[in-house]
């Protein structure tokens, strides 16, 4: 999915049932409320539905620029680092609290500070 976003890749996403916690159809259904991408169910993967799809997807620019623009919002090329950066603000924080040696944050983390102050 991120590589999705990444690219702009308009899909039609046809989820595995059998995931475990049914994370791919949650994560297909969410890129498909919001316009990124189309759903379609593992047992309705057929040739007559699927075709439709494909060939709105080939043949129409509008549809293709919309699901780009879609899938721009999902893009998040920083967030393991961004998640990183929260938990060690927290570890230094909880540090802090208990009279502990904080630990040097990572430059992102510096050039967002730096750019606060």
């Amino acid at each position: 999915m991120a590589e999705l976003a990444a690219m702009r890749l308009p899909a039609i996403l046809v989820p595995f049932p059998e995931a475990a916690d049914n994370h791919q159809h949650r994560n297909a259904l969410a890129f498909e409320r919001t316009g990124a991408a189309f759903l379609q169910a593992q047992a309705g993967a057929r040739a007559e539905i699927l075709a439709p799809r494909i060939l709105e997807l080939i043949g129409n620019a509008a549809t293709r620029g919309r699901m780009g623009a879609a899938l721009a919002r999902w893009h998040a090329p920083l967030a393991a680092e961004q998640i990183a950066d929260s938990i060690m603000l927290a570890i230094n924080a909880r540090r802090r609290a208990a009279g502990g040696a904080e630990r040097a944050p990572s430059p992102a983390i510096r050039h967002r500070q730096s750019a606060l102050t």
